[in-house]
Protein backbone atom coordinates (compact mmCIF):
# COMPACT_ATOMS: atom_id res chain seq x y z
CA UNK A 1 0.00 0.00 0.00
CA UNK A 2 1.13 3.61 -0.75
CA UNK A 3 2.33 6.33 1.71
CA UNK A 4 -0.20 8.64 1.19
CA UNK A 5 -3.88 8.50 0.89
CA UNK A 6 -6.66 6.07 2.39
CA UNK A 7 -7.62 5.76 5.87
CA UNK A 8 -5.41 7.01 8.57
CA UNK A 9 -5.45 5.45 11.98
CA UNK A 10 -6.74 7.69 14.73
CA UNK A 11 -8.31 10.02 12.10
CA UNK A 12 -11.06 12.00 12.22
CA UNK A 13 -13.85 12.56 15.01
CA UNK A 14 -13.78 10.51 17.81
CA UNK A 15 -17.05 8.22 18.24
CA UNK A 16 -19.44 9.94 19.87
CA UNK A 17 -18.15 12.84 19.77
CA UNK A 18 -20.76 15.98 18.91
CA UNK A 19 -19.71 19.09 17.67
CA UNK A 20 -20.84 22.61 19.07
CA UNK A 21 -24.23 22.85 16.61
CA UNK A 22 -24.76 19.32 17.77
CA UNK A 23 -25.10 20.30 21.69
CA UNK A 24 -26.54 23.91 21.13
CA UNK A 25 -29.61 21.91 18.45
CA UNK A 26 -29.90 19.22 21.80
CA UNK A 27 -29.93 21.94 24.40
CA UNK A 28 -32.98 23.65 22.69
CA UNK A 29 -34.93 20.66 21.82
CA UNK A 30 -34.42 19.64 25.82
CA UNK A 31 -35.81 22.76 26.63
CA UNK A 32 -38.94 22.90 24.19
CA UNK A 33 -39.53 19.29 25.50
CA UNK A 34 -39.94 20.50 28.81
CA UNK A 35 -42.06 23.55 28.63
CA UNK A 36 -44.56 21.00 26.40
CA UNK A 37 -44.08 18.57 28.79
CA UNK A 38 -45.07 21.59 31.80
CA UNK A 39 -48.54 21.87 29.31
CA UNK A 40 -49.09 18.66 28.50
CA UNK A 41 -52.61 17.87 29.88
CA UNK A 42 -53.91 21.53 28.53
CA UNK A 43 -52.42 20.63 25.05
CA UNK A 44 -54.25 17.66 25.46
CA UNK A 45 -57.69 18.81 26.36
CA UNK A 46 -57.00 21.62 23.33
CA UNK A 47 -56.86 19.04 20.86
CA UNK A 48 -59.42 17.09 22.36
CA UNK A 49 -61.46 19.99 21.78
CA UNK A 50 -60.55 20.39 18.23
CA UNK A 51 -61.13 16.55 17.64
CA UNK A 52 -64.57 16.30 19.23
CA UNK A 53 -65.78 19.95 17.55
CA UNK A 54 -66.36 23.17 19.45
CA UNK A 55 -69.15 24.91 20.49
CA UNK A 56 -69.44 28.97 20.72
CA UNK A 57 -72.18 31.16 23.08
CA UNK A 58 -73.01 34.27 21.58
CA UNK A 59 -74.98 37.09 22.67
CA UNK A 60 -77.01 40.21 20.26
CA UNK A 61 -78.08 42.44 22.71
CA UNK A 62 -81.01 45.13 21.54
CA UNK A 63 -81.04 48.77 23.02
CA UNK A 64 -83.47 51.04 22.30
CA UNK A 65 -82.47 55.04 21.82
CA UNK A 66 -85.60 57.23 22.16
CA UNK A 67 -88.09 55.07 19.90
CA UNK A 68 -85.42 53.18 17.85
CA UNK A 69 -84.68 49.77 18.97
CA UNK A 70 -81.04 48.66 17.50
CA UNK A 71 -79.53 45.06 17.39
CA UNK A 72 -75.90 45.40 18.60
CA UNK A 73 -73.19 43.04 16.70
CA UNK A 74 -73.00 39.74 18.02
CA UNK A 75 -71.01 38.91 20.92
CA UNK A 76 -68.62 36.10 21.58
CA UNK A 77 -69.22 34.76 25.42
CA UNK A 78 -66.54 33.48 27.29
CA UNK A 79 -67.38 33.25 30.72
CA UNK A 80 -67.64 30.13 31.78
CA UNK A 81 -70.52 31.32 34.64
CA UNK A 82 -72.65 32.91 31.83
CA UNK A 83 -72.13 29.79 29.58
CA UNK A 84 -73.86 27.96 32.94
CA UNK A 85 -76.21 30.45 33.36
CA UNK A 86 -77.29 29.75 29.76
CA UNK A 87 -77.34 26.09 29.80
CA UNK A 88 -79.24 26.22 32.47
CA UNK A 89 -81.73 28.24 31.21
CA UNK A 90 -81.47 31.66 33.22
CA UNK A 91 -81.83 33.90 30.12
CA UNK A 92 -84.95 32.27 28.39
CA UNK A 93 -87.79 34.98 28.06
CA UNK A 94 -85.29 38.01 27.59
CA UNK A 95 -86.44 41.00 25.23
CA UNK A 96 -83.25 42.57 25.20
CA UNK A 97 -80.72 39.68 24.55
CA UNK A 98 -80.89 36.60 22.10
CA UNK A 99 -78.35 34.03 22.89
CA UNK A 100 -77.33 30.85 20.35
CA UNK A 101 -74.90 28.45 20.07
CA UNK A 102 -73.23 27.68 16.76
CA UNK A 103 -70.74 25.02 16.10
CA UNK A 104 -67.44 24.00 14.43
CA UNK A 105 -67.00 20.85 12.73
CA UNK A 106 -64.29 18.10 14.28
CA UNK A 107 -61.08 18.39 13.19
CA UNK A 108 -59.75 15.34 11.56
CA UNK A 109 -56.19 15.82 11.64
CA UNK A 110 -56.71 16.30 15.98
CA UNK A 111 -58.68 13.35 15.79
CA UNK A 112 -56.08 11.47 13.67
CA UNK A 113 -53.04 12.81 16.09
CA UNK A 114 -55.08 11.73 19.23
CA UNK A 115 -55.33 8.09 18.86
CA UNK A 116 -52.13 7.80 17.19
CA UNK A 117 -50.87 8.71 20.17
CA UNK A 118 -53.04 6.76 22.16
CA UNK A 119 -53.01 3.30 19.54
CA UNK A 120 -49.66 4.26 17.78
CA UNK A 121 -49.91 4.83 13.94
CA UNK A 122 -50.82 2.68 11.55
CA UNK A 123 -48.88 0.86 9.28
CA UNK A 124 -49.01 2.55 5.66
CA UNK A 125 -47.37 0.60 2.64
CA UNK A 126 -47.00 1.47 -1.20
CA UNK A 127 -46.53 -0.50 -3.52
CA UNK A 128 -44.31 1.50 -6.22
CA UNK A 129 -42.72 -1.18 -8.61
CA UNK A 130 -45.30 -4.11 -8.68
CA UNK A 131 -48.99 -3.00 -9.90
CA UNK A 132 -50.39 -4.92 -7.08
CA UNK A 133 -48.92 -8.13 -8.27
CA UNK A 134 -47.17 -10.38 -5.45
CA UNK A 135 -43.74 -10.67 -6.21
CA UNK A 136 -41.52 -13.81 -6.61
CA UNK A 137 -38.58 -14.57 -5.32
CA UNK A 138 -35.66 -14.39 -7.36
CA UNK A 139 -34.50 -17.85 -6.41
CA UNK A 140 -37.90 -19.39 -7.67
CA UNK A 141 -37.44 -17.50 -10.92
CA UNK A 142 -36.49 -19.47 -14.13
CA UNK A 143 -33.71 -18.73 -16.58
CA UNK A 144 -36.08 -16.70 -19.42
CA UNK A 145 -37.27 -14.72 -16.60
CA UNK A 146 -34.04 -14.49 -15.02
CA UNK A 147 -32.76 -12.87 -17.96
CA UNK A 148 -35.30 -10.85 -18.49
CA UNK A 149 -35.51 -9.26 -15.42
CA UNK A 150 -31.21 -8.84 -15.32
CA UNK A 151 -32.04 -7.01 -18.46
CA UNK A 152 -34.28 -4.56 -17.40
CA UNK A 153 -32.37 -4.06 -14.64
CA UNK A 154 -29.21 -2.97 -16.73
CA UNK A 155 -31.72 -0.67 -18.93
CA UNK A 156 -32.69 0.89 -15.79
CA UNK A 157 -29.42 1.76 -14.40
CA UNK A 158 -28.08 2.74 -17.98
CA UNK A 159 -26.14 -0.72 -18.02
CA UNK A 160 -26.82 -2.74 -21.23
CA UNK A 161 -28.42 -6.05 -22.36
CA UNK A 162 -26.26 -8.21 -23.70
CA UNK A 163 -25.97 -7.51 -27.69
CA UNK A 164 -27.17 -3.91 -26.75
CA UNK A 165 -25.00 -0.82 -26.79
CA UNK A 166 -24.87 1.96 -23.99
CA UNK A 167 -27.11 4.87 -24.62
CA UNK A 168 -23.86 7.32 -24.80
CA UNK A 169 -21.38 5.09 -27.19
CA UNK A 170 -23.20 5.74 -30.11
CA UNK A 171 -21.32 1.96 -31.15
CA UNK A 172 -23.82 -0.21 -32.70
CA UNK A 173 -24.22 -3.29 -30.84
CA UNK A 174 -22.45 -5.46 -33.43
CA UNK A 175 -18.68 -3.76 -33.03
CA UNK A 176 -19.48 -4.07 -29.08
CA UNK A 177 -20.11 -7.72 -28.79
CA UNK A 178 -17.20 -10.14 -27.97
CA UNK A 179 -19.27 -13.15 -28.13
CA UNK A 180 -17.49 -16.27 -29.32
CA UNK A 181 -19.88 -16.50 -32.34
CA UNK A 182 -18.09 -13.44 -33.46
CA UNK A 183 -14.59 -14.11 -33.40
Amino acid sequence: MGKWGGSQPNAGRKKGFKTKATLEREAVLKAVKERIMTRADRLIDAQSQLALGQSFLYVIRTVTEGKVRRRLKAELIESPSVIKQYLDGEFEGLEDEYYYITAKEPNNMAIDSLTNRAFGKPEQSMDLTTNGNDLTPISKLDDDQLDKLISAVQRTVGGTAAGEAPADSGKSPEVRSASPEAA
